[in-house]
């Protein structure tokens, strides 16, 4: 999923290093299937996007937490 969202982000020429890559973490999410959260570009989130998408936080981790817990 993280490889796609790159490539994505790369076709569609925004930047990887100014984008946020995520998912919610149980019980922080309202539908039962994992799934990235990619928001580009970061640097002009809102206030309530960046509480919602908080890096490292409880409710939202990162990939590679994601990945070293499955």
């Amino acid at each position: 999923m993280l490889a796609t969202a790159k490539e994505l982000l790369t076709k569609n020429n925004l930047s990887i290093e100014d984008a946020r890559f995520g998912y919610h973490w149980p019980p922080f999410r309202s539908v039962r299937h994992l799934h990235l959260h990619t928001i580009a570009p970061e640097s002009k989130m809102g206030t309530i996007a960046k509480m919602i998408f908080m890096k490292n936080s409880y409710w939202f981790a990162s990939p590679a937490y994601v990945v070293s817990r499955l």
